[in-house]
């Protein structure tokens, strides 16, 4: 995700251009890849996606190279746990 950059608040990369550009279907498999001492990525419901809520994700991933498998259609929302990341853009809507 994030193409060569990564998975990063730096440079501000537009994951939702990257993510539209993009068909995603049952059984694909995304990739993060980030420095765990500043990010994370967390999967999140709609309502946390759009208000960048932190509290109760569905899954964290923390190993800075995380392999998800898409595994049924629908919308896959994600962001990053860190203070201001997904305010400043660091979050992405998958779509399958």
């Amino acid at each position: 995700v994030g193409d060569s950059a990564g998975w990063t608040g730096i440079g501000h990369v537009n994951y939702h251009k990257c993510a539209v550009s993009m068909k995603f279907h049952v059984g694909d498999t995304i990739f993060f890849e980030y420095n765990k001492q500043h990010q994370n990525v967390m999967r999140v419901k709609h309502q946390q996606f759009d208000s960048c809520n932190t509290t109760s994700p569905i899954t964290i991933y923390t190993s800075s190279y995380d392999k998800i498998t898409l595994n049924r259609s629908g919308h896959y929302y994600f962001i990053c746990g860190f203070p201001q990341h997904c305010d400043n853009g660091q979050k992405v809507n998958i779509k399958v």
